[in-house]
C-alpha cells in the first residue's frame, strides 16, 4: 500500500493531467467553433466551379483556342515554349473533336 505522501503525489498529478485535458479540450472546442463560424461565412459566396466542364463550352470555342496558341507560338522564340502551347493547341483540338464526336 504507498504511503500517504505517494498519495498526495499521485493525487497531484491526477488533477494537473485532468487540467491538462480540460484546457487541450476547451482549445478544441474554440478551434471547432472557429472551423464552423469560416463554414458558415463560405456559405455566403456564391459557389465557383472547380473545373470548366467542357460540356458547357462549344467545339469553335475550343478550335478558336487551339488557334491563338498555334498564333502564340509562331511568334514565340523559345522552343520550349513553341512546343508546349503546340501541345496545348492539340489539347483543344481533341477536346472540340470529342464534342463534336458527343452531339
Amino acid at each position: 500500500m504507498p504511503r500517504a505522501p505517494e498519495i498526495g503525489l499521485l493525487i497531484a498529478d491526477c488533477w494537473q493531467q485532468l487540467f491538462l485535458l480540460h484546457k487541450s479540450l476547451a482549445e478544441l472546442k474554440r478551434t471547432n467553433a472557429h472551423g464552423w463560424n469560416l463554414l458558415e461565412q463560405g456559405d455566403r459566396f456564391r459557389q465557383i466551379p472547380r473545373v470548366i466542364s467542357s460540356q458547357r463550352i462549344d467545339p469553335e470555342i475550343w478550335r478558336k483556342r487551339a488557334n491563338e496558341a498555334r498564333a502564340l507560338a509562331n511568334i514565340i522564340a523559345n522552343t520550349e515554349a513553341k512546343r508546349s502551347l503546340a501541345e496545348i493547341a492539340d489539347c483543344y483540338e481533341a477536346l472540340a473533336s470529342s464534342q463534336e464526336d458527343s452531339k
